[in-house]
């Protein structure tokens, strides 16, 4: 029998995996291009994605750097389950992608290098 704690921390690591695999698919990664990103085996990637693994937390925040995202998109919500929130994430930066195609070179450059910044803070 599972403890009542072992239940919950599973629940967790399941909505974490499923939302990691979402961005994942989202961005086209492979496991390898993702395990890449924290130093880790596409064999790794997948146990996590498969929920038969677990993912360290510092992991987590370095992936999120690397892809541009808040560590708190990976974590479920009482009012918002992880899902719908990948969802919008991949439709806002899809409908951001499209936009994008219409700017000049000048407001590309300028977007740019605010993403930059965004990303060292």
């Amino acid at each position: 029998m599972i403890a009542k704690g072992c239940k919950k921390r599973l629940a967790v690591n399941k909505e974490i995996a499923g939302c990691l695999n979402e961005v994942r698919v989202g961005q086209g990664l492979t496991y390898g291009k993702m395990g890449g990103l924290i130093g880790v085996t596409s064999q790794q990637v997948s146990k996590i994605i498969k929920n038969q693994g677990f993912i360290k937390a510092c992991d987590l925040l370095v992936m999120a750097r690397h892809l541009g995202m808040g560590i708190e998109s990976f974590f479920p919500s009482e009012d918002e389950p992880a899902e719908a929130r990948i969802v919008y994430n991949s439709r806002a930066l899809l409908e951001l992608m499209k936009e994008v195609k219409t700017l000049d070179k000048d407001n590309i450059i300028l977007i740019t290098s605010i993403v930059k910044q965004m990303k060292l803070k």
